[in-house]
């Protein structure tokens, strides 16, 4: 039960830290390199 938990902690806080660095990277414009290096980094995680 303990493992379940700590899953959906994990999973809760790392859709909140994407979100919030999605909507922190989105002012930017879109040929940024850096901005789709980030994007494309996350992704893969």
């Amino acid at each position: 039960m303990a493992s379940s938990n700590i899953l959906l902690t994990c999973a809760v806080f790392g859709t909140i830290y994407f979100c919030r660095l999605f909507l922190m990277l989105q002012p930017f414009p879109v040929e940024l390199k850096g901005r789709w290096k980030k994007l494309q980094e996350l992704a893969i995680i």
